[in-house]
């Protein structure tokens, strides 16, 4: 294990200035920033959470009876670095809490200043009662981040929830207008159109396709209007996989060639400037390519394959991708048990006429195995940040919590 320290200042920026000193309703006393030009927000949820330039972003339970389980990251504050959206679950079942952190260098720790931007009147602070995974993107294009958060059902599927900035600095909480038992979710702008969308996984489907047995990832066409976010085209899944019911996708088998149960989507960066999809199950993986904003359907089963040596029973957590020398590699993050991740390398091989893809795992010792003694857990998502993979969430609860790095040398 490996220890380090963390700067949250973004590059760029203009002038400086200084903040007030705010108490929030955390624990501690937020001191003066320094204040720079605020920073940009990508245009793909993979983006804005890879350029995140954070060495060190573990977050300790700071409040009894609640725990983080996700968090995402953005210039919430509009001061030129970034801060953290942390998502809490309530162990007594009932809602949780979003806040908005920063880092306090000068101590080297998170402190929460939720107060400055969140009224927590009228539930406006409140989260799902099953939290799973926040993203952040501009939602209602105003330049500045929002956060999505995939809520997982109780009984039923749920609606998910946004929490949308607004022109005098905070942020409001909205509920997406729709309802699904989330575990993940991407957003991109899929159609060109110029609004943000979001592709979300489903784990309690309610298709009726006969070959699906539920599951599927459904993509939800944004909108905006008055600053106000809506899906107006909802579970339009033709608008992402063009199905081919008579199985005429040469070298394809339409059938296998997708999960059944698709509990995590990923759209990442690949060759030719694509953002090619990931979907996951806990036993199959599938990498389908980006036929191009101006494509319809933007994804097809016809450009799909399943990633090839994954025999075991593990939950994807996490995709990172690069291209190097002109070749897409995948790192997945699988979790086996609370205490057990692997990182693997895969690479996309492509080669034309005829055109062919393979998504193969690298020969082993290109994995590398991530364990922890602690209780609590091994964290779930990782970042590319010097040539390691940093811990990136907030599933690590406890004390005892090491921010767990694993050199890209070791699965290269």
């Amino acid at each position: 294990m490996l220890s380090f320290t963390a700067t949250l200042i973004g590059c760029g920026g203009g002038g400086s200035g200084s903040g007030s000193s705010v108490v929030s309703s955390g624990p501690q006393l937020v001191d003066s920033w320094p204040i720079y030009a605020a920073l940009s927000v990508n245009g793909t949820s993979y983006e804005n959470k890879n350029d995140a330039r954070l060495d060190r972003t573990q977050l300790d339970k700071f409040v009894s009876n609640i725990s983080p389980i996700s968090v995402t990251f953005g210039d919430f504050f509009q001061e030129g670095q970034f801060s953290a959206f942390v998502v809490f679950n309530n162990s007594s079942g009932q809602a949780g809490e979003v806040h908005f952190l920063r880092w306090k260098s000068s101590e080297s720790r998170w402190v929460d200043d939720s107060d400055r931007i969140l009224s927590r009147a009228n539930n406006n602070g409140s989260a799902c009662v099953s939290s799973q995974y926040a993203i952040t993107t501009d939602f209602n294009l105003d330049g500045k981040p929002d956060v999505y958060l995939a809520c997982a059902k109780t009984s039923q599927p749920v609606e998910q929830l946004l929490f949308l900035s607004q022109p005098n600095g905070s942020y409001v909480r909205q509920t997406s207008g729709f309802m699904v038992d989330g575990k993940s979710a991407a957003a991109l702008d899929i159609n060109a159109d110029g609004y943000m969308d979001l592709i979300v996984s489903n784990s309690t489907s309610s298709s009726s396709l006969p070959y699906s047995v539920g599951g599927e990832p459904e993509v939800y066409l944004g909108s905006v209007s008055n600053g106000h976010v809506t899906f107006p085209v909802q579970r339009n899944t033709s608008k992402l996989i063009a199905r081919n019911l008579n199985n005429n996708c040469t070298g394809n088998n339409v059938l296998s060639a997708i999960p059944a149960v698709v509990n995590y989507v990923g759209v990442v960066p690949t060759t030719n400037n694509r953002k090619d999809l990931i979907l996951g199950s806990d036993s199959s993986l599938a990498w389908l390519m980006d036929l191009g904003p101006g494509s319809s359907p933007r994804y097809s089963v016809c450009q799909a394959k399943l990633f090839e040596g994954i025999i075991d029973v593990a939950t994807l957590t996490d995709v990172y991708s690069s291209v190097d020398a002109g070749v897409a590699h995948f790192y997945l993050a699988r979790k086996s048990s609370p205490l057990s991740m692997r990182i693997s390398r895969f690479t996309l091989n492509e080669s034309s006429n005829p055109t062919i893809f393979h998504v193969k795992q690298e020969p082993q010792p290109q994995s590398a195995l991530i364990s922890a003694s602690s209780s609590d857990g091994v964290p779930d998502l990782f970042k590319l940040t010097s040539g390691y993979f940093r811990a990136y969430d907030a599933g690590c609860t406890g004390n005892r919590c090491n921010a767990l790095s694993v050199a890209l040398s070791t699965i290269h």
